[in-house]
């Protein structure tokens, strides 16, 4: 599954990438820096409350020839326990005028996790997920300020998929007592990591 989300982004973004390459001109080159803040968060059983998210974010569009472009992005924050984030997406113009526009899109991305359950010891435990992938919609209104400057405000929702190992037997030991052999068996676990609201501003390189 972890690898089919990614063959797919990239496959999306290759595409749209493609298409906007497709015209005279060449598609226009955005950085841009953002700030989340983060009502209640979730990772594996990581939950934690009033936390906030902070990144840099590169995207690829010219609303000129086509209303769709991709982005990436890497984030920092969210928890301790999280080392950073690191995805892809594609978004829309759902309404593009000369005052502001309204994107609405998708990011699929995958958390790096330093602090997860590792009970591999132990007749039903549980080892967690270190690299869950998320799936975040959201609505963006993007304000040009300028011809290469704009600011962005985000609202959206972040979807958790982790996958989860449950210790069913040790069927062999080291003879310090760690578990040579066992059986086990995986699943999926999805649920809501929470809402996201983020503020940035964003330059045009190109």
């Amino acid at each position: 599954m972890k690898q089919f989300c990614i063959v797919i982004l990239f496959i999306l973004s290759v595409s749209t990438t493609s298409a906007l390459a497709q015209g005279n001109k060449v598609p226009n080159l955005w950085a841009g820096i953002q700030a989340n803040v983060i009502p209640a968060f979730q990772v594996n059983s990581i939950e934690h409350t009033g936390t906030q998210s902070q990144g840099i974010i590169i995207s690829i569009s010219d609303f000129e020839q086509s209303r769709f472009g991709v982005n990436f992005q890497l984030f920092r924050g969210f928890h301790s326990a999280v080392d950073f984030l690191y995805g892809a997406g594609i978004f829309y113009a759902v309404i593009n005028n000369d005052i502001f526009r309204l994107k609405s899109g998708i990011n699929i991305s995958r958390f790096a996790v330093n602090d997860y359950r590792r009970e591999s010891d132990v007749v039903g435990g549980k080892i967690e997920d270190q690299f869950p992938d998320t799936f975040k919609p959201y609505l963006e209104i993007e304000w040009p300020l300028a011809k290469s400057i704009s600011l962005t405000l985000q609202g959206g929702y972040r979807l958790v998929r982790s996958d989860i190992t449950t210790i069913e037997e040790i069927l062999e030991r080291y003879p310090d007592g760690s578990p040579y052999r066992v059986h086990a068996t995986d699943n999926q676990k999805w649920y809501g990591s929470g809402f996201e609201f983020g503020f940035g501003i964003q330059f045009k390189i190109y």
